[in-house]
């Protein structure tokens, strides 16, 4: 029987995705976004994305997106860019059937008890997934983190604690 997974999405050209397993909460696999350039510009490459969710053995059932949204200090270039990177994260989960669940920051984060600091979510899941230390270790890959902690989050929520 092929494992079920929840993917959780860290929306934003240097965001990741990360898939668990569901029931277990093991951290299955993930990447940081992929993009592309699309003339001087980069935006989210969904069809490389669906080539790296598909090398996973499994099943996506869930999912959950970190509802994000531009902020005064963004220029308007960057949250223009930031706002289709959030609408490739919708178009991707609905492409696959999943009614995505939105989340913010502060309700996942709150949960695991983080700072804003995106290392602290790279320690936790070093912390949580000591196997996987080679993606934690590197700052990069901070997105990814995120990614894993907010499916995660979704499926405690689901399980009532992993």
């Amino acid at each position: 029987m092929a494992a079920k997974y929840t993917l959780g999405i860290d929306p934003g050209m240097k965001g990741g995705w990360a898939v668990t397993e569901k029931g277990t909460g093991l951290f299955a696999g993930g990447g940081r976004m992929p993009t592309k350039a699309y003339g001087k510009r980069r935006q989210v490459d969904v069809i490389e994305w669906h080539r790296q969710l598909q090398a996973l053995a499994g099943e996506v059932t869930t999912c959950c997106i970190e509802m994000v949204w531009s902020s005064p200090q963004m220029g308007v270039a960057s949250a223009f860019s930031f706002g289709l990177a959030q609408g490739a994260a919708l178009a991707f989960a609905q492409g696959y059937g999943l009614e995505p669940t939105l989340v913010t920051p502060q309700m996942w984060k709150g949960w695991y008890v983080l700072r804003k600091d995106k290392q602290a979510s790279l320690d936790l899941c070093e912390e949580m997934w000591p196997e996987h230390e080679k993606i934690w270790s590197v700052k990069a890959n901070d997105g990814i983190a995120e990614a894993a902690l907010i499916a995660r989050w979704l499926d405690s929520r689901k399980t009532n604690e992993i």
